[in-house]
């Protein structure tokens, strides 16, 4: 299904590829775009394994303070670590 008509599907990845293609890809190194399109993965197959799908529309502010509370509480990848900078005060 298209949101606001934009004809893309309600789908985090979908819209994840989108920002990448408009925003990141040939304006960010290579470096830097592969650890964005690894955090937006990552954050499509939180949500996903949280709520069992992936519609993008579904997505609220909370979900993202939960994700951001999660990356800042993980021990589990050196990767995560030092992210307490993206939670509010």
């Amino acid at each position: 299904m298209p949101i606001g008509g934009l004809g893309a599907a309600d789908l985090i990845e979908e819209w994840a590829n989108r920002y990448l293609g408009a925003a990141v890809y040939r304006v960010r190194s290579v470096e830097v775009t592969g650890k964005i399109a690894l955090h937006l993965a990552r954050f499509r197959d939180h949500f996903a394994d949280t709520h069992g799908h992936e519609r993008l529309s579904a997505v609220v502010r909370r979900e993202v303070v939960a994700w951001r509370e999660h990356l800042a509480s993980s021990t589990e990848s050196p990767d995560v670590q030092g992210l307490e900078w993206l939670l509010p005060p």
